[in-house]
């Protein structure tokens, strides 16, 4: 079950876009300060920690649809880039 999830992990990173590819990297495999992130994508510090929310619920609801599809969420709104992306 482990390396199920790992592979779907794997999967549902290599699906993200570039940018929230770059922060979940950088955070959670790279142990990279906000700063560091930021100033690597030129962004604001606070930009990163929203990149950041983006990416694990599109990985949270990647991984349940494909693990375990009763705990899918609903979409939060019906329009907008997350809804697309997560679609």
């Amino acid at each position: 079950m482990r390396a199920e999830r790992t592979l779907c992990l794997a999967k549902a990173m290599r699906a993200l876009p570039p940018r929230l590819q770059t922060v979940v990297r950088g955070y959670f495999f790279e142990e990279r300060t906000v700063s560091a992130i930021a100033e690597q994508l030129g962004v604001t510090q606070s930009r990163v920690s929203q990149l950041r929310s983006e990416a694990l619920e599109l990985l949270r609801h990647g991984m349940n649809s494909q693990l375990d599809p009763q705990n899918v969420t609903p979409l939060r709104r019906r329009s907008g880039r997350l809804s697309r992306r997560q679609a």
